[in-house]
């Protein structure tokens, strides 16, 4: 008797180890988040168009013309003909424009939205942006080089992360002369889209806006602070962060027992993130929702054996240390996998000898 139920508890441990390699793809929600982070009367941001794709899209290239979607967000912030290019492109088929809280992302403004990704999915891997500075007659922010920032990694793994702009990463189309005739200049006066002299010129790094006392933009009090060539000045800050689901702890077998699995690579460690799956069986992953790593189970066996089995499987070769607690008796059991070594199986029928307890 005791041997055909230990067979089907291996065999059940076997099976959610397989059926682990077959999950589908779980969505992570990715926020894009961005600050602006200019001083007081400093400069505006339009509302930022963001967009995920697989790495090939490249909005902009030093020395080369702005294509007609970069000209309409560097002159006048629509953001529309741009996610035209994008979506026609191929590289990705996921991008919104993200307004701040009255529109234009003012000095101090946050600006957030939320996305629901497929992490395996490559059209998700990197991410874009582009943001008009305002005033200006064509001066933006945005990456050029297409896999500058990256969301997921080859196996789905989040990576996000923050990045500042600072005012050297300001770009001048080469739409629109540098004028700043406050006619001409978007958020300054300009009454109309695209009214400004054109100037048929290529991207290029920005020079910055007129010297104070040449009635530019410098010399509106509201743009005051406006300089981004001063050293220091930071434009915005993006933070790309994702909703992880999950608890560091397991409380498995009618929350008898508390089951932990921290993980160690050669970049860094940290604690794997559980789900219950039954009563007594959860799963744990490391770095993303989508890439389960690892598959426990306590199991009640004290009707036969007098004991509380434990068993577990892994889909990994990272450093492990899963720690098993029995919070009535107090004991710990803890199991170990060596960085760099296929997890092998636990099958620890000896575990704990505590079901007077």
């Amino acid at each position: 008797m005791l041997k055909v139920v230990l067979d089907k508890t291996l065999l059940s441990v076997g099976v959610l180890v397989a059926a682990m390699i077959a999950v589908p793809a779980l969505a992570v929600d990715v926020t894009v988040t961005i600050e602006n982070l200019a001083p007081a009367n400093g400069n505006f941001l339009t509302p930022m168009w963001v967009g995920f794709h697989d790495g090939g899209f490249d909005s902009y290239d030093i020395g080369t013309p702005a294509t007609p979607g970069l000209e309409r967000i560097a002159e006048d912030g629509n953001t529309g003909p741009l996610s035209g290019e994008f979506l026609a492109a191929g590289f990705g088929a996921i991008d919104a424009t993200i307004p701040g809280p009255n529109g234009p992302i003012a000095p101090g403004d946050t600006a957030t939205m939320t996305f629901d990704l497929n992490p395996t999915a490559g059209s998700n891997r990197f991410f874009s942006y582009a943001s008009m500075i305002i005033p200006s007659n064509d001066a933006f922010v945005a990456n050029a080089g297409g896999t500058a920032h990256q969301v997921f990694d080859e196996l789905g793994n989040f990576v996000g992360g923050t990045f500042v702009l600072m005012g050297s990463r300001v770009r001048d189309a080469g739409t629109e002369v540098n004028d700043e005739i406050p006619a001409n200049t978007a958020f300054f006066g300009q009454m109309a889209p695209n009214t400004g002299v054109t100037e048929n010129g290529t991207v290029q790094i920005h020079d910055g806006f007129l010297p104070a006392g040449s009635s530019g933009i410098l010399d509106a009090e509201m743009f005051a602070g406006a300089d981004f060539t001063q050293p220091g000045y930071r434009v915005a800050r993006i933070t790309l962060s994702a909703d992880l689901v999950g608890e560091p702890a397991l409380n498995l077998n009618n929350n008898r027992f508390r089951v932990t699995a921290d993980w160690t690579t050669d970049d860094g460690s940290g604690q794997g993130l559980g789900t219950e799956l039954t009563g007594d069986t959860g799963q744990f992953y490391f770095f993303s929702p989508n890439n389960i790593e690892l598959v426990v189970k306590v199991l009640d066996a004290c009707d036969i054996a007098d004991r509380f089995w434990v068993f577990a499987g892994g889909l990994t070769d990272v450093g492990v240390v899963l720690t098993v607690e029995d919070l009535v008796s107090g004991e710990i059991q803890t199991y170990t996998n060596e960085l760099g070594t296929a997890f092998e199986p636990i099958r620890d029928t000896d575990a704990f000898a505590t079901c007077d307890q």
